[in-house]
């Protein structure tokens, strides 16, 4: 749909698609036994659909001869879900790939922080040597243990937002140009630490030993979960705390990917300003110059978010990732 209203002051565009693709090529999975396959062959049986939409949009006033203003936007929005992927069959239907969209994010759910021995004993056992102020998982399936059969969807696309969107402001006045750009996204949900656990020495106090790191966020004891014979405080034995009890090494329990560790990296950053002044002067044109622009551009000022730690466009590295940088930039174009 396009729009053009107001003597094409404001105009816009919007486009939405729905996409289905079938005969996707995969292994199959489910080749019954008494064929006598090797292996099992592959076949055009996957199918997917996508759908979403994009669109922009400008509205243009002119104020009087000298100053006019420009405002734009734009956004893209992009979803899936799997149709029908052959595998084994599931115990479950939540384990199933059909149905949720593609590469979901899976784990367990978090209920907080075991608070005594007594809690432990009384709940599903679960991974490693247990402890007071390790994370407790529901147990989903209600067998009594907590395994991957307990894994639900927690959230798709990890690291890739389903909605980006920019907003942008333009100013004229005399020879002056100023330009001022934002960008940002939906819901972007991610673990720290990442999905497996392999960047967990980047985040959590200590894991993996030697190669560990601790952050100035786990540093302060608020943020973490202190047993109270060693602190003398039963506060500091924290079930809502952001760290589990500190470990050296690796500890088997805290660092499977779970909704504990779930952080949203929505954000919204100033992307751009820039300031331009074009300068005309008679004696320019006679050294065959129409005009010089003189420019100040700046990038990356800042951005809002709640991850806070590190950049959320580097959520997903953990932090393991060169920090994005602000720029600064003083430009000048002759324009013959």
């Amino acid at each position: 749909m396009d729009f053009h209203l107001f003597n094409d002051k404001f105009s816009a565009t919007v486009d939405y698609f729905l996409d289905r693709r079938d005969a996707i090529f995969q292994q199959r999975t489910q080749v019954p036994a008494y064929v006598g396959l090797v292996s099992m062959p592959y076949g055009n049986v996957g199918s997917m659909k996508s759908w979403g939409g994009d669109g922009n949009f400008e509205y243009l006033q002119r104020v009087n001869h000298d100053f006019s203003f420009t405002v734009r936007g734009n956004f893209t929005l992009s979803k899936n879900k799997i149709l029908n992927w052959e595998e084994a069959n599931q115990p479950y239907r939540y384990l199933e790939k059909n149905g949720y969209a593609n590469n979901v994010q899976r784990g367990y759910i978090a209920l907080g922080l075991f608070e005594s021995q007594e809690d432990i004993d009384m709940s599903p056992s679960q991974f490693g040597n247990l402890r007071p102020g390790d994370i407790k998982y529901k147990d989903v399936n209600g067998d009594g243990v907590v395994n991957s059969d307990d894994k639900v969807p927690l959230f798709a696309y990890a690291g890739i937002p389903q909605l980006m969107y920019g907003v942008g402001f333009s100013a004229d006045w005399k020879g002056f140009t100023l330009n001022v750009l934002f960008k940002g996204t939906g819901h972007n949900y991610f673990l720290y630490g990442g999905s497996d656990g392999s960047l967990f020495d980047g985040y959590m106090p200590f894991n993996k030993g030697f190669r560990g790191n601790v952050l100035s966020l786990a540093y302060n004891k608020e943020n973490r979960w202190i047993a109270a014979d060693y602190s003398g405080d039963v506060s500091t034995e924290n079930p809502n705390a952001r760290f589990p009890r500190l470990y050296y090494g690796t500890n088997v329990n805290n660092t499977q990917p779970s909704t504990w560790w779930m952080g949203d990296a929505r954000y919204l950053r100033l992307q751009e300003v820039s300031l331009n002044y074009r300068w005309s002067a008679p004696f320019m044109h006679r050294a065959g110059l129409q005009s010089i622009d003189l420019q100040l551009l700046c990038e990356n000022l800042g951005v809002w978010d709640s991850v806070k730690i590190y950049d959320p466009e580097q959520a997903t590295s953990c932090g393991q990732a060169y920090p994005l940088t602000g720029r600064y930039a003083l430009q000048m174009q002759l324009n013959f």
